[in-house]
């Protein structure tokens, strides 16, 4: 994963985890890390779309492969423009250090994979890879955690490139995302 920086080294840390809005200095933290590994430990296991389309191509013995579909197909649409997704805006009455460790806990029960994370001084963004599975290609999920007077601010969105459709998985995606970060993990 990479990680960019909009801050200097900033103030010290303290025990106050939970106002923290830096990224690395929240991930650093042993009680955050060993809550995020219970929830990656806790994942299921999905079959990805290529695994889907392999199988089908036994049962149905289509005359042109379905598998290629995700070989030639959703590259060429890719590169061509086409995608999916959608995005949501929240308010959250939570610290915006607890809306940031809530959303690596979901993004690891749900098997999302930290790319990428850009910081400023009020919060930050990160980027994961959500895994392809029977409804859609692999896709990317980009959430901003903003520091407000009273809590934060969340935006997310989800793009799905090289399909017009992901049947319901970006929704899903958000629906199950917010709820999330209400929760304490376990």
């Amino acid at each position: 994963m990479t990680t960019a920086s909009g801050t200097g080294a900033g103030p010290p840390e303290t025990d106050d985890w939970e106002n923290e809005v830096r990224y690395d200095v929240l991930m650093r933290r042993p009680e955050v890390r060993e809550m995020i590994a219970r929830q990656a430990a806790a994942a299921p296991k999905h079959a990805s779309a290529e695994d889907f389309l392999a199988s089908a191509d036994k049962w149905l013995k289509p005359q042109v492969p379905l598998e290629m579909i995700s070989e030639v197909v959703a590259p060429l649409y890719s590169r061509l423009g086409v995608r999916t997704g959608k995005q949501r805006r929240e308010h959250l009455g939570l610290p915006p250090g607890r809306v940031i460790v809530n959303a690596m806990a979901a993004f690891a029960r749900s098997g999302f994979h930290p790319k990428t994370v850009q910081q400023a001084q009020d919060g930050c963004t990160i980027e994961a890879v959500v895994p392809s599975d029977f409804r859609s290609f692999a896709g990317t999920f980009v959430i901003s955690v903003r520091r407000e007077a009273e809590g934060s601010e969340v935006e997310a969105a989800t793009v799905i490139k090289g399909q017009l459709f992901d049947w319901g998985k970006s929704r899903a995606i958000l629906d199950e995302f917010f709820a999330d970060l209400a929760k304490e993990p376990a």
